[in-house]
């Protein structure tokens, strides 16, 4: 979502404090103003915000939802969404539609979205872009993976990074 070679767009836009794209599929580095870090991993964010939806009927923030730029781009750079299980969870204590839709048991839902989908969503998710999927083809290969009950690349958190997070 910018210009990527020299051209008037470019130029014009260059030291502008417009955002481009849509708030609720935006990665961090887009929903910072001047950042020329967007690459394909804006797009393996904005796959993830997808896949979210596909599983839960919900998106991990509604950002259009808050007031003013600013802490939208908070919403996005510095909260971390909530699992889709937990999303599930919460959604399934209220209506088991959305178990129902899928042709499944809550409980079995439930069983299904914890572990490797939760933490490749979450692997999409990641507010550091480096521990993102390097591609939406590296996304695509995890995915395949779990469908044929291999092991994932995606998985929680190591100790050091939520170390470094929570220092952060």
């Amino acid at each position: 979502a910018r210009a990527m070679e020299d051209s008037d767009l470019a130029e014009s836009h260059a030291d502008s404090v417009h955002i481009v794209g849509t708030w609720d599929y935006m990665s961090p580095e887009q929903a910072s103003p001047g950042s020329s870090l967007i690459d394909t991993r804006a797009d393996v964010y904005a796959l993830g915000v997808i896949l979210y939806q596909l599983l839960v009927d919900a998106l991990p923030f509604k950002v259009w939802t808050i007031p003013g730029r600013a802490a939208r781009q908070r919403e996005i750079c510095a909260v971390e969404p909530p699992r889709p299980s937990s999303v599930a969870r919460t959604i399934l204590q209220r209506d088991t539609t959305l178990a129902e839709k899928r042709a499944i048991t809550p409980q079995g839902l439930l069983r299904e979205l914890e572990g490797d989908l939760d933490w490749i969503v979450m692997r999409c998710l990641e507010k550091d872009r480096d521990q993102r999927y390097p591609t939406p083809e590296a996304l695509s290969a995890d995915i395949q993976r779990y469908l044929e009950f291999l092991p994932t690349l995606a998985g929680p958190p190591k100790l050091a990074r939520k170390l470094r997070r929570f220092l952060k």
